[in-house]
C-alpha cells in the first residue's frame, strides 16, 4: 500500500470521526436543554398547584359532556345536593394510566352511595368508551371553553365537589398512599 493510499484512508476516517463528534456534541446540547426544561417542570409541580388552579371553595362551572355515542349534554355540577367526585384524565398520559387502576379499585371497594362519580376524558380524538372495565361513568368533554377545566394545572386530577358544585378538595397528579387516604376520608365524611 502506497503512502498516498494510507493518507487517503486515514483522511476518510478522520472526517468520519469529526462528523461523529460534531453529531454527539449537538446531541449533548439538546439533551442538556431538555434536562433543564424537565427540571423546571418538576420544580413547578413540586411547588404545588398554581394560584389560578381550582382550589377548595372555588365553584365548578358547567360542562358539555359527550357520551359514547357522541351525544352532547350540558351538565351543571351541584344544585341537587349530591356530592360529585370528578376524575379528570387523558388516554395518553402515563400518570393517568397508573392512576386509573387506583381510582377504579378504590371505587369498586367503597364508593359512597351519596357521591356521584364522573370521569372526564380530555382526549379530543378518542372516545369515552376506550377505557375497559371502569367502575365509573366516563364522558368526553370539550374543555377549550371551560374556565373550570382550564384551571386544572395538570392531570390526572381528582376533584371532590359539594352538593352545590363547589370544590371541597382537589388532588393534582398521581395519588400517593397519603393522598389516597385523604380522598377516602373525604369521601367517608360526607
Amino acid at each position: 500500500m502506497s503512502t498516498n493510499e494510507k493518507i487517503k484512508r486515514q483522511g476518510g476516517f478522520t472526517g468520519f470521526l469529526i462528523a461523529a463528534c460534531t453529531a454527539l456534541a449537538v446531541l449533548v446540547v439538546l439533551l442538556t436543554w431538555q434536562n433543564l426544561s424537565l427540571k423546571a417542570d418538576l420544580a413547578e409541580a413540586a411547588a404545588g398547584p398554581r394560584e389560578e388552579a381550582l382550589q377548595s371553595g372555588d365553584a365548578f362551572g358547567s360542562l358539555v359532556l359527550m357520551n359514547e355515542s357522541g351525544d352532547a349534554t350540558p351538565y351543571v355540577f351541584g344544585g341537587d345536593g349530591q356530592r360529585t367526585l370528578l376524575l379528570v384524565f387523558t388516554q395518553d398520559c402515563p400518570a393517568c394510566q397508573k392512576t386509573l387502576p387506583l381510582w377504579n379499585g378504590m371505587l369498586a371497594e367503597a364508593a359512597p352511595p351519596d357521591v356521584r362519580v364522573v370521569g372526564l376524558q380530555l382526549d379530543g380524538d378518542s372516545g369515552p368508551g376506550s377505557w375497559p372495565a371502569l367502575t365509573f361513568e366516563v364522558y368526553g368533554v370539550d374543555y377549550a371553553g371551560s374556565e373550570s377545566l382550564n384551571k386544572i394545572p395538570y392531570i390526572p386530577a381528582t376533584l371532590l365537589l359539594d352538593g352545590n358544585g363547589v370544590v371541597e378538595r382537589a388532588w393534582y397528579g398521581m395519588l400517593t398512599d397519603e393522598t389516597e387516604q385523604e380522598l377516602r376520608r373525604s369521601l367517608a365524611e360526607g
